[in-house]
């Protein structure tokens, strides 16, 4: 999908095509970035699935962000745990943490 828009209705206009072409789509698990209009649109026209998980390159994004906020971008501690988030194995975490609150 190509537009300027990354709302819902969007994203529900979208998935309205797609199951209209093809068909109900059963996954077990839906990946997104971190806004929540897509997985709400794909919840609305198609049904909820077993697990949302959200993309590790917007999760570390955001931590990364945040973290230079929490510990000031010249603190040794932002260096250091910035750089320990492109480790694959800690972003698996995060995400089984974010699951786990849900």
């Amino acid at each position: 999908m190509f537009s300027k828009f990354d709302d819902t209705i969007s994203y529900r206009l979208m998935f309205k095509s797609v199951k209209s072409r093809i068909g109900v789509i059963v996954a077990k698990t839906f990946m997104t970035d971190l806004a929540p209009a897509m997985y709400n649109a794909r919840k609305e026209v198609i049904g909820p699935v077993g697990f949302h998980i959200f993309c590790s390159w917007n999760c570390s994004k955001a931590i990364r962000t945040n973290l230079g906020k929490f510990f000031g971008r010249d603190s040794k501690y932002y260096k250091t745990l910035k750089f320990s988030f492109y480790d694959q194995s800690i972003l698996i975490y995060c995400n089984d943490l974010i699951l786990k609150k849900k």
